[in-house]
């Protein structure tokens, strides 16, 4: 279990930054190794994915056993965050003609409180 005392939101970035660092690692290294980017990406953001499912799971929200349904919701989750983040995207970049660094900020700011919510509310709540 974790540590009670490292707070939920820390150990929550934690997770999500180590997931993050798995996907660019393995996608960078399936590219290296001769596999086509689409084909990297699907393989690392599975292999991410799981780690994320468990690490929140386990890690940040301390859930004893994971049941079937907690995934599904993750999953959800998961495509949430993503018509977030692409909201942002084509509102910021395609439509207004911003700088895209807005839609970056935008997406590591806001995202990832709503993908938090939904966890701690909806996933293992």
């Amino acid at each position: 279990m974790a540590d009670r005392k490292i707070p939920q939101i820390v150990r929550f970035a934690t997770v999500g930054l180590f997931a993050t660092a798995v996907h660019s690692l393995l996608f960078a290294g399936l590219v290296g190794a001769g596999l086509s980017g689409i084909m990297s990406n699907l393989l690392s953001f599975s292999v991410a994915w799981c780690v994320s499912f468990f690490g929140h799971a386990k890690f940040t929200f301390e859930v004893g056993k994971v049941r079937l349904d907690q995934s599904r919701r993750f999953i959800a989750t998961s495509i949430i965050g993503l018509i977030s983040n692409s909201i942002f995207a084509y509102v910021i970049v395609d439509q207004l003609m911003w700088n895209p660094w807005i839609a970056v900020a935008l997406m590591v700011l806001v995202t990832p409180i709503i993908v938090f919510v939904l966890l701690k509310t909806w996933v293992f709540g």
